[in-house]
């Protein structure tokens, strides 16, 4: 906890720390704190998803089929461990 008080300006950014920190200083409520800190993994989890629909590279997976699940493990672990003949 006195850990918080010295944290970088990134780290302070992470969802939740703002509002610990409010309710360390009896600023907020315990439910307040909870509530926002879920509005807010929501609404960046929200913004997540936008972000990777508009990128071309980021292609869903189905993985509720069992066997096209393991023919997409396959292949991906084929493309890591053989970069180059994934081009071919």
């Amino acid at each position: 906890v006195e850990a918080l008080a010295h944290i970088g300006p990134t780290a302070g950014q992470a969802i939740g720390i703002r509002e610990i920190q409010a309710l360390l200083r009896a600023e907020i409520s315990r439910e307040i704190c909870i509530e926002t800190i879920q509005r807010r993994t929501r609404n960046y989890a929200k913004r997540q998803l936008t972000w990777f629909r508009r990128e071309a590279w980021a292609a869903q997976l189905d993985l509720g089929d069992a066997c096209a699940t393991t023919h997409i493990i396959h292949n991906t672990v084929r493309t890591l461990m053989h970069p180059a003949a994934s081009t071919l």
